[in-house]
């Protein structure tokens, strides 16, 4: 079941999707938050993390994202993010 939360004034919203091939769980994570007058949109891409269930695969977005808005959003390509239990 997705999972939507706000969290330190970001708006999280988690879901996954299962990847008929292997019928493992993707994880995808939506983050807005407000900068100024501006909506802050991010889409993190967490993959290929892939996970044997789908509340699996929520939960480990969901840690990432609260993780990522912790360390004052870092940037993905720098490794920035991924929660402590990786």
């Amino acid at each position: 079941m997705p999972i939507d939360a706000n969290y330190k004034s970001h708006d999280i919203h988690v879901t996954a999707f299962e990847l008929p091939a292997t019928r493992e769980w993707e994880p995808r994570i939506t983050i807005c938050w407000s900068e100024g007058s501006y909506i802050m949109i991010k889409l993190p891409d967490i993959a290929p993390k892939h996970f044997s269930t789908r509340e699996e695969a929520e939960n480990y977005a969901s840690a990432f994202a609260k993780k990522w808005i912790d360390d004052g959003k870092p940037s993905f390509h720098d490794g920035g993010g991924a929660p402590a239990s990786e």
